[in-house]
């Protein structure tokens, strides 16, 4: 395996480094590199997010000459405004360095990146699959017949990837065939698709929901696939009045695209509670067809003393420890599965497994 580094390095990464070795075999993740400030340099990984140690180092300088990698896997869309990104692909270059672009679309990429690519070897771009780069071909509005599981958040950053990529990786251990939708396009290193550009595009909701419903056409008959596993696009309900948080509206959308097999709920575990499960169980009946298979405990909470001065939704990250404690006191309590998939994955693919089971 080729030795890669990844750059920029933000907290919502941690689940594609955390899983990077689990899902593709090309390149071995020596290091990760964050830009300066985050506080993380010479600290393992999972510190951004009080969350267990995966075993890789983060630093903040990209030392071009570095012996220890050969690759460098940029994540274009956390590159901050004037980096200077071009002279940074130059020098990566003439130091012979291979460098792998992740981008949502074609059309996000410059023009002098774009014809680059098709001068150097060593330049490879990795985009989802792009069949919204051309009008898609489709008879009509049809239903799917490939089971689908969503996984969302109350709150975004609830680890909903982290659940995602798991799921994945479960049901390709057993023996399924999975196309894996997310909204990230570091993903695509997993040759996970990426749905984000259909919603920016210029059409109204009814043209967007159809040509969502067309692409999910073309995913079924081209890839085959035994599930399809989607990352909510957005936070599944508005979190209350001071700080929407989002409506749901792209979730709610998807959902008029492709009927919603199976969900999987991730939330702060101090809403992880039996009486608001229940509360936000019937809410997805009706709004998105389908209930809470199960639920992700996670220790991103919401900093209310920040709500409420500011008005707006923070999160922090409590200690992992603590959050296992009050976990362990909801399993029993609960009629709807809750457990935290990072430190129990074997009980997330028990109830991955019963939840397939049932809906067979």
């Amino acid at each position: 395996m080729k030795k890669a580094v990844l750059f920029p390095f933000e907290k919502v990464l941690l689940p594609v480094v955390r899983h990077f070795q689990e899902l593709q075999t090309e390149y071995e993740l020596t290091e990760i590199i964050a830009l300066p400030g985050m506080g993380l340099s010479s600290k393992d990984a999972g510190i951004a997010c009080n969350q267990p140690l995966i075993g890789v180092q983060v630093v903040d300088k990209l030392d071009t000459e570095s012996s220890n990698w050969d690759t460098l896997i940029l994540v274009r869309e956390y590159l901050p405004v004037g980096f200077g990104e071009q002279d940074m692909v130059n020098t990566l270059l003439s130091c012979k360095k291979e460098l792998v672009v992740l981008e949502h679309s074609r059309d996000r990429l410059p023009q002098w990146l774009l014809q680059l690519s098709k001068e150097e070897a060593s330049l490879r771009l990795v985009l989802p699959k792009e069949f919204w780069e051309q009008e898609v071909q489709a008879t009509g509005y049809e239903g799917i017949h490939t089971p689908v599981l969503l996984i969302g958040g109350v709150v975004e950053e609830a680890d909903v990837l982290e659940v995602t990529i798991l799921a994945t990786k479960i049901l390709k251990d057993m023996g399924l065939e999975v196309a894996t939708v997310t909204k990230e396009s570091a993903a695509g290193i997993f040759n996970f698709l990426d749905f984000k550009p259909l919603y920016s595009e210029c059409r109204n909701e009814a043209e967007k929901i159809i040509r969502l419903n067309h692409v999910l056409q073309i995913i079924e008959k081209e890839m085959i696939p035994d599930i399809i596993v989607i990352e909510a696009p957005d936070a599944l309900i508005r979190y209350n009045d001071l700080a929407p948080n989002g409506f749901g509206i792209w979730t709610y959308m998807l959902s008029q695209a492709v009927q919603i097999d199976f969900m999987v709920c991730c939330l702060p575990y101090d809403l992880a509670q039996t009486d608001f499960l229940k509360l936000l169980d019937q809410d997805f009946r009706l709004r998105y067809g389908t209930g809470i298979g199960m639920a992700h405990a996670s220790n991103a909470l919401v900093d209310s003393v920040d709500l409420i001065n500011s008005k707006r939704l923070s999160i922090f990250y409590d200690i992992f420890d603590r959050m296992e404690v009050a976990v362990k006191e909801i399993w029993t309590e609960t009629e709807i599965p809750v457990c935290n998939v990072i430190s129990h994955a074997d009980r997330f693919g028990i109830y991955l497994h019963s939840l397939l089971e049932s809906g067979e």
